[in-house]
């Protein structure tokens, strides 16, 4: 896979910087100029049947640079320098799924991650690094409680808290039971099956320049699902 991206960078909008944008100007548009970064990935997915095709098992892995929305969790492709240029982040995403298939039941294991890299580059303007995943920003509040804002309605915004993800794994297990399957009679009437799952979430983000260094979420969560297909 190939991805092309493109900024726009403007070096004289920041009013620290004189020369050469000019003295008392001010910010201002001059001296921009594009920047582009080429990215892209390689990816591999294998599958085997065993036991006369009641089990399967595969694997899926994919990595590269600028990628990282081509994963289930959508993370960052891409960072600026302190320079205003783009710095690709480097990503990686593997996938185990492991299946065993009966007359009436279906039971399934997968178990996957994804990972965006740290790209930080130091800012000689403020004295700290910046991009993603930087060392130098606080993850202090980000297991602060804030009271809602907006009158009640919206949720409050946490302060000091950029815990960018370095990591995101997910583990999923549950199985389909066929009520019912048509496909086998003589007319084709369909199929109806049920089936629920569980999902361990776990989110670890990048240390920070303070505590929490690395600051982490987890989430449990339970599906249910009931089909019915069509002959």
């Amino acid at each position: 896979m190939y991805s092309r991206f493109r900024d726009r960078v403007f070096p004289c909008e920041d009013q620290l910087l004189t020369s050469p944008c000019g003295t008392g100007t001010g910010p201002n548009a001059s001296l921009a100029f594009n920047n582009s970064k080429n990215g892209g990935g390689v990816g591999a997915n294998a599958r085997w049947s065993f036991a006369n095709k009641h089990v399967d098992f595969g694997l899926h892995g994919f990595g590269g640079s600028g990628v990282g929305r081509y994963g289930a969790g959508g993370l960052s492709d891409a960072s600026v320098r302190a320079d205003g240029t783009l710095d690709l982040i480097r990503n990686y995403q593997g996938l185990t799924t492991l299946e065993w298939h009966g007359p009436k039941i279906d039971i399934y294991l997968n178990a996957g991650a994804e990972y965006a890299s740290r790209t930080a580059t130091f800012d000689a303007i403020t004295g700290k690094a910046v991009g993603y995943g930087s060392p130098s920003f606080s993850n202090k509040g980000c297991f602060t409680e804030t009271g809602p804002g907006a009158g009640g309605f919206l949720p409050g915004g946490l302060s000091s808290c950029t815990a960018d993800t370095r990591v995101l794994i997910e583990g999923t297990a549950g199985f389909w039971f066929k009520l019912y399957d048509g496909s086998k009679e003589k007319v084709n009437k369909g199929r109806v099956q049920f089936g629920p799952q569980y999902s361990y979430v776990t989110r670890n983000a990048w240390s920070g320049s303070s505590s929490p260094n690395e600051p982490h979420g987890i989430d449990n969560m339970i599906f249910t699902s009931f089909r019915y297909y069509l002959p």
